[in-house]
Parts: C-alpha cells; structure tokens; sequence
C-alpha cells in the first residue's frame, strides 16, 4: 500500500496522469489505503504526499475533498502527532486542498465531516 501511493503521487509530474491516475479510481484507492492501514506511518505519509499531488488539478482537489480525501489526512495527521514526515505531507496536502477548493476549507474546520 505504500509503494503504491508512493508510485501514484510519483506519476502526478504531469497534468494529464493527475487527471488519468483520478479517472482510474487512483484518488480513491489511496484514500482506501489510509483507512485501512492507520497505524502504517509509511501509508500515511506517502498517502498524504499523493493526495497533495493529485490535488493541483482543481478538479481533483474537489474531488478529494468529497471522496474524503481531507478526512484521511485530518486523521494521519492527528494519529501520527510525533511523524515529521506524516506532519509535512499532511500539512502539505492540507494547504493544496485549501488553496484549490472553497467547500475543502470548510471540511477542514470540521475535521473533514460533511
């Protein structure tokens, strides 16, 4: 699980991959991984590293938000409070969605809840 969000926040360079990597579920798929693996640092780091690629493309940020993209991060960050590395991509991620997405400000006042 990892690798794999490794691998898919690797391929966002382009904006087409953002757009192919979301088309194909990946947007999902990494946001699975952090829910189904909360206590794996490496999950979480490279999860919010790949969420905060993805979420360049304004489309994508929308779209993370909703697929509670903001909640997973919100929670990588709260559960790995001593993990630099979780702290900089969650903070990271937090500030792209922030940045691309009016409706994502709000669900990260409320923790990522709608």
């Amino acid at each position: 699980q990892e690798r794999g969000c490794w691998a898919l926040g690797g391929l966002t360079g382009y904006v087409d991959n953002q757009e192919i990597i979301a088309a194909a579920e990946g947007i999902g798929a990494i946001i699975f991984a952090m829910a189904t693996h909360p206590a794996a640092v490496g999950v979480q780091g490279q999860g919010c590293a790949a969420l905060c690629s993805i979420g360049f493309h304004a489309q994508n940020c929308a779209r993370i938000g909703v697929e509670g993209g903001i909640q997973a991060v919100v929670a990588a960050v709260t559960g790995h409070r001593h993990d630099s590395l979780v702290q900089a991509a969650g903070c990271a991620a937090l500030a792209t969605l922030s940045l691309h997405n009016e409706e994502n400000v709000g669900l990260m006042a409320r923790g990522g809840r709608w």
